[in-house]
Order: structure tokens, then C-alpha cells, then sequence
């Protein structure tokens, strides 16, 4: 009992520590949740709501059309998707279209972070899906030349979801912009996340620890048997 009451407690401090180390960074309507009164338009389908153009805490930008959307959920409704990640409102990006944001002060401090979005194929168009996710790195001392990094997923089906993720290195005083947009038909995105990755050294040391302290449990286990 002793043992697993030590095993109990290592298992708890390694995973408090966890979350204390994969921290979530804070992003502007990651969800796309805020519209600002935007969803206006009703046509094109039934019982759904979009807009066109601004997406609040978002730069629109390419050649081609970007907003924001939700279906409705009465029969007869057209279903764009079988559900939504987050929220009832997701944002899009036709053809040529992007929607960016440089990560709230990430240039203060560099690290390892793994970008994660929602990206979503309509079940109600047909055409060419071809979305993208890129974190790109700007340095102040190179701003011409950003890193960019593709973040990848499995393609989904009509009507439904994938994550698309990348996890990239930032130096020091570098920014971080996140990049959403579609070179096909259209796609939408939902649940943006940037998070930071431990260091592996840390992970290694509170292993390190974890397995000690099951040693001393065993050890006084052992002992206590002895002397029964």
C-alpha cells in the first residue's frame, strides 16, 4: 500500500508539472466565437448565417473572400458540416483567401510550440480542398525572410474535421503569425491552439524523479517485509 501510495503521489507531481509546463498560449477569438454582429447574410444555404470580410482579432487578406459562419440546426437545414470542434461559428477562406495574426507577445520569449487548428471541408460544395496552416517565424533583424511552417493533417471527409499541427523552435525576440487560407474551393477552420512544448531535459528529470521515488517506496516495502 505504502508503494502505491508512492506511486500515487510521483504520478500527480509529474502530472501537475505537465501542465504547468505546456502552457497554452493566449490567441485573439482562437474560435472564432466573436463575429461582432457580422453573421448577416442568408442565402447561398438554408438556415445558416455568414458574413464577409473582418473576422474580429483576425487580418483578412489574399484575393479572395474570407468571413465567418454558422449552419442552422432545424430539419431541412442545409449541412454544411455534421458538427463544429468549438462553437457554433467557424471561419472561412475561399479561393486565394487568408486570415493571419501575430501571436500576442511571442516575441518576448523563445521556445519550442506546437500549432494546432481545426480545418474543415463543406459537405455542401464540391471543388478543389486545398487548405493552409502555417506558423511563420518573423526575426526583427531579418524581417524579409520569415521561417514558415506547414502544419499537416489528414484530409477530411465531406462534412467533417481533422487537426491539422506543426511543432517549430522560435529564437529569442522572434514573433510568431499564424496563417490560415485555402488555395482551393473553400476551407474553414476552427479551435486555433498554440501551445508550448516542455523541454526535453525537464521531462527527462521528472522521470528521473518519478521512478526514485517508486525506488524508495520499494525499498521501504522491502524493508518493512524483512522485519514482519
Amino acid at each position: 500500500m505504502k508503494l502505491l501510495h508512492v506511486a500515487g503521489v510521483a504520478a500527480l507531481c509529474v502530472l501537475f508539472s505537465s501542465v504547468a509546463l505546456a502552457d497554452s498560449i493566449p490567441l485573439n477569438n482562437p474560435s472564432f466565437q466573436n463575429t461582432s454582429g457580422n453573421l448577416t447574410n442568408t442565402d447561398f444555404c438554408t438556415g445558416c448565417h455568414w458574413g464577409i470580410g473582418g473576422v474580429p482579432g483576425w487580418t483578412s487578406g489574399g484575393t479572395n473572400y474570407t468571413g465567418q459562419q454558422e449552419q442552422g440546426t432545424a430539419a431541412g437545414d442545409t449541412v454544411m458540416f455534421n458538427s463544429f470542434p468549438d462553437g457554433p461559428t467557424v471561419a472561412y477562406a475561399n479561393a486565394g483567401g487568408t486570415l493571419s495574426q501575430v501571436v500576442p507577445g511571442s516575441e518576448i520569449a523563445g521556445g519550442t510550440y506546437t500549432l494546432t487548428v481545426g480545418v474543415g471541408q463543406r459537405a455542401d460544395l464540391s471543388g478543389t480542398f486545398d487548405p493552409i496552416v502555417e506558423a511563420i517565424v518573423n526575426s526583427p533583424t531579418n524581417p524579409t525572410s520569415p521561417t514558415i511552417y506547414q502544419a499537416t493533417g489528414v484530409t477530411p471527409l465531406p462534412g467533417d474535421w481533422s487537426n491539422y499541427s506543426v511543432t517549430f523552435t522560435v529564437p529569442t525576440g522572434d514573433s510568431i503569425e499564424i496563417l490560415l487560407g485555402d488555395l482551393g474551393i473553400q476551407a474553414d477552420f476552427d479551435n486555433v491552439q498554440l501551445c508550448s512544448v516542455p523541454e526535453p531535459a525537464t521531462d527527462s528529470m521528472l522521470i528521473l524523479g518519478m521512478l526514485g521515488l517508486l525506488a524508495f517506496g520499494w525499498r521501504r516495502k522491502q524493508a518493512g517485509t524483512a522485519l514482519s
